[in-house]
């Protein structure tokens, strides 16, 4: 997961957004690493049972991120690479406020250059490129 959010992140946020998302993922990351030592330092202090508690406690965080995940949509290029170029770009234009010329460009690499080149275009040749689909 520590890999993979990142990218999600910077692939689904708003380009406004993407630098902070990626932050903000550090952050909650490093808070519940925190969190996580204090329970554990004060769950040493129970005797008998006090290791069951750190353990049912750390199973809370886990269970929110798993159920997180079944709702979360996939990545557009998740999608493109499998086939699914309609879905994508549906996935695309609900997670961004508008479509960037970087979806457009994996559009292009996809359907047009069968991923081996890539190259820029232009926000209206974007436009014109999804257009067509």
């Amino acid at each position: 997961m520590l890999q993979v959010m990142p990218m999600y992140n910077a692939e689904v946020a708003p380009p406004h957004l993407r630098g902070g998302m990626n932050i903000l993922f550090q952050w909650f990351v490093t808070f519940g690493i925190l969190c996580a030592g204090l329970i554990n330092y004060g769950c040493d202090f129970i005797d008998v049972w006090g290791w069951r508690l750190a353990l049912g406690l750390a199973a809370i965080p886990g269970a929110i991120v798993f159920l997180g995940g079944l709702v979360m949509p996939e990545s557009p290029s998740s999608l493109i690479e499998r086939g699914h170029f309609e879905k994508a770009r549906v996935v695309s234009a609900c997670c961004q406020a508008c479509i960037s010329c970087c979806v457009c460009d994996s559009w292009h690499v996809a359907r047009r250059l069968s991923g081996l080149f890539y190259r820029r275009l232009s926000t209206s040749t974007c436009i014109e490129h999804l257009a067509e689909y």
